[in-house]
């Protein structure tokens, strides 16, 4: 009974449970009890329970050694796999980096084709103007000959007949003005000057107000023949052919002193009016010319700041693809890297499966 008591005593000093202490103390006794009387005795006893626990405690301390270092080896393992995973992960964050690189990279590039392909095709539209212009330059400069040469003649009449205008004596406007009934020679010249001027009402009456205003020589000194209509020119041409012998100088002369410049001047600007309505198309084409040659010229004006524009589109943009390409490569190196990294850690996990899954199982 006291050897009972002290197996299961020293069983309980263990760290097992009490289930396992009971179970020890009970096969303890048990062998005891099998023994000769002779070797059971309580000091053989307590050494056999010594050489027990001696034992059990060594294999018990090589094995809780054997988990930990299976433990640790599992922990690494699992460590590994995690790293293959992240590396995994940035490795996919990488290619979706490369592959927003490389897309800006070729927008930049085909921004920049583009670019330049409409740069050629307003350098050409450009060139096509220019070509355009100098042709109509060309034919601007023959159109001013021929209205030149077309004025060139009536032009000194009409300087003359002006001057000749600017030199009459008011002295000789207030004697034709006083007349009560004038010589049919000076109304007819006096009508023919109303008529260019635009006064319709050519009674006698009408002709002594219009030579009775302040500044009449210089309202017929700067009379703008262009200010003739086509059918008051009509009208006066009609005059000068029914009365043409009241507008020689000779009979306007002895008329009056005043007469002849104002005859003089009348032929002057019917002619003068004559040749303006002919070169009147060459006029409007001139016109065009001119304003055509003017919008040539601000659309190449455009056209060429345009240009300046896209060389420093392009300036930028290639700047923007030098960038995207450099990262791009920069990427593309440390995914690579990265990528060998993951295959070498792979393949070491693989070889090392078998046995993370026997070392888990022996661990758990």
């Amino acid at each position: 009974s006291c050897c009972r008591s002290g197996c299961i005593e020293e069983g309980g000093n263990s760290d097992e449970g009490d289930h396992m202490n009971t179970v020890l103390n009970d096969g303890f006794f048990t062998i005891h009890s099998q023994v000769s009387n002779t070797l059971r005795t309580p000091r053989r006893y307590m050494a056999f329970i010594h050489t027990y626990i001696h034992i059990f405690t060594s294999k018990k301390s090589g094995i809780q050694q054997r988990r930990a270092q299976l433990q640790a080896g599992v922990s690494k393992l699992t460590e590994a796999r995690q790293v293959v995973d992240s590396l995994k992960s940035e490795a996919a964050n990488q290619e979706q980096r490369l592959a927003e690189k490389q897309a800006k990279a070729n927008s930049a590039l085909q921004m920049i084709t583009e670019t330049m392909r409409s740069a050629n095709s307003h350098k050409t539209e450009m060139e096509c103007l220019k070509e355009q212009t100098e042709k109509e330059n060309q034919q601007l400069v023959v159109r001013k000959r021929a209205i030149d040469e077309e004025l060139a003649e009536i032009e000194p009449l009409i300087r003359e007949a002006t001057a000749a205008v600017g030199n009459i004596k008011s002295e000789s406007l207030s004697e034709i003005r006083s007349m009560r009934a004038p010589p049919e020679v000076i109304r007819d010249i006096l009508e023919g000057v109303l008529r260019l001027m635009g006064i319709l009402d050519t009674s006698w009456n009408s002709m002594k107000i219009f030579l009775a205003k302040r500044g009449v020589k210089e309202d017929i000194r700067s009379f703008d023949a262009r200010q003739i209509s086509r059918e008051s020119r009509l009208a006066v041409e009609k005059l000068l052919q029914e009365k043409g012998e009241s507008f020689d100088p000779k009979t306007a002369r002895r008329a009056s002193t005043a007469a002849a410049p104002l005859a003089a001047w009348v032929m002057a600007n019917v002619q003068y009016s004559h040749v303006l309505e002919k070169i009147s198309p060459l006029e409007q084409e001139q016109a065009k010319l001119q304003h055509n040659l003017m919008m040539a010229k601000n659309q190449i004006g455009q056209l060429s700041s345009g240009l300046s524009d896209v060389d420093r589109t392009v300036a930028e943009l290639k700047d923007q693809l030098n960038t995207y390409t450099r990262e791009a490569a920069e990427i593309e190196i440390h995914l690579n890297r990265a990528q060998e990294t993951i295959n070498a850690a792979e393949g070491l996990v693989e070889k090392l499966n078998d046995e993370y899954n026997r070392w888990k199982t022996q661990v758990s």
